[in-house]
C-alpha cells in the first residue's frame, strides 16, 4: 500500500470509531482506534502528534466505561508523545480525567458528540496547510512545503452542549494530484476553498474548485477563505463577498501568519454543519 492509502485507511477507522462511539458501541470503538494507532506506528515520528491525540480519545472512552487503569495507560502514552514533541499544554488534547481533577469539570461537559469531515482545497501555495496548522495547533511555519497528495489532522471543537470531532483533509492543489482527489472528496460533510488575496489567478480558480468537489459531494456547506491579508492585496474583500453570495457559501478573510479570523472561520463552518 502507498503512504496515502495507509493514512486514508487509518482515517476511515477513526471516522468509523467516532460513529460507533456516538452509538455507544465502545468495544468496537477500541478495536477501530487501536487498529488506526497500529497504522500510525508505521510512520514513525511523522504521526506522533496524531497518535497522542487519538490515545487521549481512547483513554476518554475507557474512562467512560469505568476502565480507569486502562485509561491511564493511554493517557500516559499520549503524555510521553506530547513531552517528546515538546507540545505546550494548551495545544494538547485535554483528557476527561484532567477535566475532573483540574477543575475543568466546572464547565458543563458536552452532552452529545458529532463527527465532521472537512476538505480544504485550492490552488498550490494559497496557504491551505498553514491555515489548518494554525487552526489545529496555533502554529505558523514560513517555509512553504507543498502537500504531497493529501494530509489530515484531527481537531475537537466544542459548541454549547456539542463536541464536534473534525477530521480536516488538506488536499494537494497541484495538477499531478488531480486523479486522486475524487477519492478523498467522498464522504465530505463540508468544504473550504482557499485563495490568496495577493494573486488574482487563485481567486479566479475558486469556481473551478467548487465545481470539482460538488461533482462528487453534491451541494454541502462551503466556506470560502481569502488568505494572506497580512500582505499587500490584489483582490478586494468585496469581490470575495460577491463570489461567496453567488456560490451560497460563507466567507472570511484570514491570515494564517497572524491567526486573524482563522478559528472564527472554521468554527462558523462547524456550527453551520451541525445545524444544517
Amino acid at each position: 500500500m502507498t503512504e496515502n492509502s495507509e493514512k486514508l485507511k487509518a482515517m476511515k477507522l477513526i471516522e468509523e470509531g467516532l460513529k460507533l462511539r456516538d452509538q455507544g458501541f465502545f468495544s468496537q470503538v477500541f478495536n477501530k482506534w487501536n487498529a488506526a494507532l497500529e497504522i500510525y506506528k508505521n510512520f514513525g515520528t511523522e504521526m506522533e502528534k496524531e497518535m497522542a491525540d487519538l490515545s487521549v480519545e481512547i483513554g476518554n472512552c475507557m474512562l467512560s466505561v469505568g476502565k480507569e487503569s486502562k485509561a491511564d495507560e493511554y493517557y500516559q502514552t499520549a503524555l510521553n508523545y506530547y513531552d517528546k514533541l515538546e507540545i505546550p499544554k494548551h495545544l494538547r488534547h485535554i483528557s476527561m480525567k484532567e477535566r475532573q481533577t483540574e477543575g475543568f469539570i466546572e464547565e458543563e461537559p458536552p452532552q452529545k458528540s458529532y463527527a465532521l469531515k472537512i476538505i480544504v482545497i485550492g490552488n498550490p501555495s494559497v496557504g491551505k496547510s498553514s491555515l489548518i496548522r494554525r487552526h489545529a495547533d496555533d502554529k505558523f511555519e514560513a517555509n512553504y512545503t507543498p502537500t504531497i497528495g493529501t494530509d489530515f489532522i484531527l481537531k475537537v471543537v466544542k459548541l454549547e452542549d456539542m463536541e464536534i470531532t473534525c477530521t480536516i483533509w488538506d488536499i494537494g492543489g497541484h495538477e499531478s494530484f488531480m486523479n486522486i482527489r475524487n477519492f478523498y472528496y467522498e464522504g465530505a460533510d463540508c468544504a473550504v476553498i482557499v485563495y490568496d488575496v495577493t494573486r488574482d489567478a487563485t481567486f479566479k480558480s475558486v469556481k473551478n474548485w467548487y465545481n470539482d468537489f460538488t461533482h462528487i459531494c453534491g451541494i454541502i456547506p462551503t466556506l470560502i477563505i481569502g488568505n494572506k491579508i497580512d500582505l499587500e492585496r490584489a483582490i478586494k474583500k468585496e469581490a470575495g463577498e460577491k463570489l461567496s453570495l453567488e456560490l451560497h457559501a460563507i466567507f472570511y478573510e484570514t491570515s494564517a501568519k497572524t491567526g486573524e479570523n482563522v478559528n472564527k472561520a472554521f468554527r462558523h463552518l462547524a456550527n453551520l454543519c451541525y445545524k444544517t
